[in-house]
């Protein structure tokens, strides 16, 4: 089948040893969360609730719970090539 990445990972993790994927993932699309312009406070609670999370280990928990290994994203501060 063809499917999104995250749905083979979590079926992959429900039938260990029974799948495999068949090559490497194409068209992988950029995600994001959007923050008005300017609004400073709102992007550092974000940044800093994320930083919390993959420091702790909570980021690697839920992604490791749920068999999302390749969908492990990084914050990336893209204000100065939009502003």
């Amino acid at each position: 089948t063809y499917q999104d990445s995250p749905v083979t990972d979590y079926f992959n993790k429900q039938h260990p040893g029974k799948f495999a994927v068949g090559g490497a993932v194409i068209n992988a699309g950029l995600e994001g969360i959007v923050i008005r312009k300017g609004d400073t406070k709102m992007f550092n609670a974000v940044k800093s609730a994320f930083d919390k999370l993959k420091a702790d280990g909570t980021y690697k928990q839920i992604i490791d719970k749920w068999g999302l290994t390749n969908e492990a994203i990084s914050l990336v501060d893209r204000r100065t090539l939009f502003a």
